[in-house]
């Protein structure tokens, strides 16, 4: 699953300058996965030259959210809006990414299916028994 993307313009200010890159969409709907998204977010910094600018990142971050995230991301304190790090670890408390299903264990075999099955042995009734080890070169 991937955030989905909008191109966007150039910006003049400080503001993430995306005249080449997409805009990621995050609207923290259980469908969207927020490892994805912060993935894509540390990446398009990356191509920047920001991934180490704190402002950048939450200036940029803020642009791509709508809906529940958007509501959300207004309320936090400037202290977790000043870290990228803190931030992250904020939107992975809030958007917890889906947990997998656990496998279903196996049924432990059963003592009580009935007799066991009856395996037939390699050597015939009919053959006599040898006498010595060399006895079936013989036959």
């Amino acid at each position: 699953m991937f955030a989905s993307r909008n191109t966007t313009k150039p910006s003049a200010n400080n503001k993430p300058n995306l005249a080449s890159t997409e805009l990621l969409n995050f609207a923290g709907c259980d469908a969207e996965d927020v490892t994805v998204f912060l993935r894509d977010v540390k990446r398009i910094a990356h191509t920047h030259g920001r991934q180490d600018d704190d402002k950048w990142l939450v200036d940029y971050v803020e642009l791509c959210l709508a809906g529940e995230a958007l509501r959300w991301f207004s309320e936090l304190d400037d202290d977790v809006m000043g870290s990228w790090k803190v931030l992250r670890r904020a939107f992975l408390h809030r958007f917890k990414p889906p947990v997998a299903p656990e496998p279903a264990a196996a049924a432990p075999p059963s003592t009580l299916a009935g007799p066991a099955p009856v395996v037939p042995s390699p050597v015939k009734t009919s053959d006599p028994v040898p006498k010595t080890e060399y006895d079936f070169l013989f036959r």
